[in-house]
């Protein structure tokens, strides 16, 4: 047994001797040898044998044969370094390929170790990934990276010694797999692909140690540790729902309480994170209470960084999709929205109105600044200009998510704030419908008079003329957007926009309104050349009877 652990870590070890033979930079020295990598290694090495320099700093390496010594027993090193710290110079300064070497020697080992050793080894492999530091700390990068090849060589290589503690290592695979680092997180996903029996399972077997783990995480001072732990709630609450459903409350509210303050970087995570776990278990709401979380989305997406921004708003968009009554299509004189729904109107307008303020187009003397920019030097003047070229940009974007959520705002709308709210959802689309608009906002735009439509149509208390007077006004600009022959995605979402207005005012089959978009349907079916819009068109006009 003896022979063993010497064949195999001498063979890692002779790798590790070429190396550093030829090398004229000595072995770094460390003095701290309670260190996560030096505690790992030094639970294995010093089991038969422990390394030590052998003249005071020099390259060379030699085994020093213990028995039956501890982990903790001494070494005879000139240098000063313990046996456990002289490992982890190991890890810290060989190159990529003795690195792996030395892991595999070290999984080899743990294979056939006493369970006290593969414990303090699974304790420290936790320690050492859960390690604290900057975000720009690099020792604690390698430190984590070092702990999940650990992980996947002992998966490969030890895993009846590895199985025995699945309570640790399950939920750090789990999380670890969203680790910002591309490499670390592979081989945490390797290792959560060959210990877990299938995602809802293994969940249900250990639901409290992963969401211990990412509620751990989620409360991390580190920001890339916080966008970790938010990404793997998500993920929990997506892979099993039918699991986490008890426990969803709890889960969302970890992530709002991380949504006030600042706006730090990564940020951009954490609402869709809430999002993903609406969509997923839409009960977790029942605490914090449905209207409260959107107006949390809500303030977050009223931040003014772009970028962040985008992202909340998406996320509201998500969310009210979820969260709101779905109106059924099959039948829309079934009015099937509870009268008790919850009215998101009030809490998502105001910033729907602020935000959608900028649709008019850039003025003559806006586009004569953009054009030329402010500065003295050319070079001033086109940086400026690309400036103002990237914020109309993102504005462009954030009014297409803003028209989305105003869409998904209105199809699950309860009966009496749809029928107020109609007139004025009416015009903010009607703004954007103008044709100096980008083909997107026009879409998105063409979407919300679907959806406000719709929402009408399925309202068995009002009369055909009371949709007509918000509906006349839009007939213009949604035929001109049906004639457009540049974009076929925009024509298709003329055609649902038709069709739904036409629905609406069935109770008035003489209103010039709806005869003019059951034409412009049949028009598209016989002349359009797109097959797709041919084919909506008289899809459309076959479920109208027209």
């Amino acid at each position: 047994f003896f022979s063993y652990y010497f064949v195999v870590v001498r063979r890692s070890i002779k790798k590790i001797k070429k190396y550093h033979h030829f090398s004229s930079t000595p072995w770094p020295h460390f003095s701290d040898a309670s260190s996560g990598s030096s505690a790992v290694f030094a639970a294995f090495f010093p089991l038969p044998f422990c390394l030590g320099s052998t003249d005071g700093g020099s390259s060379a390496l030699r085994f020093v044969p213990v028995g039956t010594a501890g982990a903790g027993a001494s070494a005879p090193t000139s240098g000063g370094a313990p046996p456990a710290a002289a490992s982890a110079a190991i890890c810290a300064a060989c190159p990529p390929a003795v690195m792996r070497a030395a892991i595999a020697a070290v999984a080899a080992v743990a294979r056939h170790a006493t369970e006290a050793r593969t414990h303090q080894l699974i304790e420290d492999l936790v320690l050492m990934y859960d390690k604290t530091g900057d975000d720009a700390d690099h020792a604690a990068e390698k430190e984590r990276g070092l702990a999940a090849h650990l992980a996947l060589e002992l998966s490969r290589n030890a895993s009846d010694a590895l199985s025995r503690h699945a309570t640790k290592i399950i939920p750090l695979a789990f999380v670890g797999r969203f680790d910002e680092t591309k490499s670390c997180a592979a081989r945490w996903e390797e290792v959560w692909e060959e210990n877990a029996a299938g995602a809802s399972s293994t969940l249900r077997l250990y639901l409290d140690e992963i969401l211990s783990a990412c509620a751990q995480r989620l409360g991390s001072a580190q920001y890339r540790i916080k966008r970790q732990g938010a990404a793997a709630t998500a993920a929990a609450a997506k892979a099993a729902p039918d699991v986490c459903r008890l426990r969803s409350p709890e889960m969302l509210n970890g992530l709002l309480a991380e949504l006030p303050g600042r706006v730090w970087e990564g940020k951009e995570a954490l609402p869709g994170a809430v999002a993903d776990v609406i969509e997923a278990c839409p009960e977790s709401c029942v605490e914090a209470g449905k209207t409260q979380v959107i107006a949390l989305l809500v303030q977050e997406a009223s931040r003014k960084k772009a970028t962040y921004r985008k992202a909340a708003l998406a996320a509201l968009v998500r969310a009210l999709a979820a969260l709101a009554p779905r109106v059924s299509k099959k039948n829309t004189e079934t009015e099937n929205v509870p009268e008790n729904a919850e009215d998101f109107f009030p809490a998502v307008m105001p910033l729907l109105r602020e935000l959608l303020g900028g649709n008019a187009p850039e003025s003559a003397n806006d586009t004569t600044l953009c054009a030329g920019g402010t500065g003295n030097t050319v070079a001033e003047m086109e940086s400026a200009a690309a400036v103002r070229q990237a914020e109309a940009k993102t504005n462009d974007a954030v009014a297409d998510q803003c028209l989305s959520c105003l869409a998904a705002l209105c199809a699950g709308a309860r009966r009496d704030a749809a029928r107020t709210n109609a007139p004025e959802c009416a015009s903010l689309a009607l703004a954007a419908l103008s044709p100096e608009h980008g083909w997107s906002r026009r879409a998105a735009a063409l979407a919300v008079v679907t959806a406000c439509a719709t929402r009408s149509a399925a309202d068995t208390t009002s009369q055909s003329t009371e949709h007509e007077t918000w509906l006349a006004p839009l007939r213009q600009s949604v035929v001109a957007c049906a004639e457009d022959v540049r974009v076929s995605q925009l024509r298709v979402a003329a055609v649902d926009a038709l069709a739904a207005a036409a629905e609406a005012l069935r109770g008035s089959p003489k209103s010039e309104t709806r005869m003019a978009f059951v034409k412009q349907l049949q028009a598209m079916r016989d002349g359009d050349r797109a097959p797709d819009v041919r084919g909506a068109a008289g899809k459309a006009l076959a479920d109208l009877g027209a």
